[in-house]
């Protein structure tokens, strides 16, 4: 008898895509089969059933890259992560917060209800987030709503724990709520009946936590109120003498916090900008120029524009202390707790006579601004900004023959970049080279792509912290 011969079902697969579809040369196989649910041996499925799957999966493929996070940004609790292949899953995050000015939030995720996971399916292989989004919408509501009241009396119970510890602590008692919202913002928790009745006690560890580093905190104050830190601030005197409005731009890289900061600062009668670098500064200078503004630049080197100049970028180290301005914006904040140039912010954020004083940085400066406003007694106001564009991680590095017109190749020395320019112009690219001994000037050239690359600028040293490096496709400025 002869002996059945045993197929790889990937093999078959292939056979079936080369009938059904014969110009695609990019189908996984085997991403294919477990799709289908086939097994690994002897999987035959039939020629429609193939060709709907490929359909079906390119689709999910365009959903996952787009769809999926129009999704997700329409509906703010919604959560999704991708796995293998592209595929999207979801989960439902409920935050309930534990002080009544939306702090210490208590996150718990929850999966979709299948009338949840029936709309998602519906949308992903339409790769349209509009698709019963109204229905969809509701069901995530009732979901929040019923979580909500299934937990309120642990979460009761909770606030008034809370609430204690706050009044134990005292004077500690901001510095305990940021422990506890700090320590609460990395924690998300799965819901489940197990989880309700085992909160009180997680929750013991965190607040024991919480409550012995607000202890050590005003410890810390006491001593640095010993040592003149109370007077450091008070010898800003114009600051010290105006009622301030303190405005913190949150938000990640390419956010548009500095550029709403910006155009406060514009529509102000008077007004300044403080960078962390010369080329920052220039740019915002030319930025406020361009808007038909008397504008002015002050750096450690040098000086644009008349004296009488209604706005003023600068530097962040000369920072003007005494003259009173309608709007002034300090950007990149969380450069505060730098080592060696965080003095500079810090004598900006408690110094600057601003009417209102517009703060752009990450959410890693919110406890230093919340502390020096407490420290001031002056109001804050927190603004959150989500980026605009993804941020998306290439799976593999690119080369230095792949690069392309308008890319920038970044590295952490002058010899590098040199060397990579180099490669780039016998690549047949436009190269400039920019760093920190450049002059901002000679750094924000850009001439046409069809000028010739030469050198234009000169280097000079510079005193400044930052070290970074990079050089820059189709520019013409290089050191000589």
């Amino acid at each position: 008898m002869a002996r059945k011969r045993i197929q790889e079902t990937a093999d078959i697969l292939q056979d079936a895509v080369r009938r059904v579809a014969p110009s695609r040369r990019d189908v996984d196989t085997e991403g294919l089969r477990r799709y289908l649910g086939l097994p690994e041996h002897d999987g035959f499925v039939d020629d429609g059933r193939v060709a709907s799957a490929l359909t079906e999966m390119r689709g999910l493929k365009e959903w996952a890259a787009k769809g999926a996070r129009e999704l997700a940004k329409a509906v703010p609790s919604l959560r999704r992560s991708e796995g293998e292949e592209g595929a999207v899953s979801w989960s439902v995050r409920v935050c309930l917060p534990l002080l009544d000015d939306g702090r210490m939030e208590l996150r718990l995720l929850l999966p979709p209800t299948p009338q949840m996971l029936e709309i998602l399916h519906g949308m992903a292989i339409r790769n349209d987030p509009r698709h019963r989004f109204d229905k969809f919408k509701t069901e995530v509501d009732r979901v929040e709503r019923e979580t909500g009241k299934s937990i309120h009396r642990v979460v009761n119970q909770l606030r008034e724990d809370v609430r204690a510890d706050l009044a134990e602590v005292g004077s500690g008692a901001a510095s305990y709520a940021e422990h506890m919202d700090h320590a609460l913002r990395s924690r998300q928790y799965e819901f489940s009946p197990d989880l309700v009745r085992a909160l009180p006690d997680k929750f013991k560890e965190l607040r024991a936590r919480a409550k012995k580093l607000a202890g050590q905190d005003i410890g810390i104050r006491n001593l640095r109120e010993r040592v003149g830190f109370g007077t450091y601030i008070d010898k800003f005197r114009a600051a010290r003498g105006m009622t301030r409005h303190i405005v913190f731009h949150m938000g990640p890289t390419n956010s548009g916090k500095t550029h709403a900061a910006l155009e406060r600062l514009a529509a102000a009668e008077k007004g300044a900008y403080m960078a962390p670098l010369r080329l920052l500064a220039l740019e915002n200078y030319e930025a406020l120029c361009d808007r038909g503004l008397n504008a002015g630049m002050v750096t450690g080197e040098e000086v644009f524009g008349d004296n009488g100049a209604t706005h003023v970028s600068r530097t962040i180290e000369t920072a003007d202390l005494q003259h009173t301005v309608d709007v002034a914006v300090i950007d990149e904040i969380q450069m505060i707790a730098d080592p060696d140039r965080g003095w500079a912010w810090t004598n900006a954020l408690f110094g600057i006579p601003a009417k209102t004083l517009i703060l752009a940085g990450s959410d890693d400066a919110l406890p230093y601004v919340r502390r020096a406003a407490e420290a001031a007694n002056e109001s804050l106001e927190v603004v959150a900004f989500e980026r605009k564009t993804p941020l998306v991680l290439l799976d593999k590095p690119v080369p230095l023959e792949e690069v392309k017109a308008g890319d920038a190749v970044v590295a952490f020395s002058r010899q590098a970049v040199h060397e990579q320019r180099e490669v780039l112009v016998g690549l047949g690219h436009i190269v400039a080279t920019i760093y920190g001994a450049l002059s901002p000037r000679c750094a924000a050239r850009r001439p046409s792509a069809s000028a010739p690359a030469r050198p234009t600028c000169s280097s000079r040293p510079m005193p400044s912290a930052w070290a970074s490096t990079w050089a820059l496709c189709n520019g013409s400025c290089s050191p000589p």
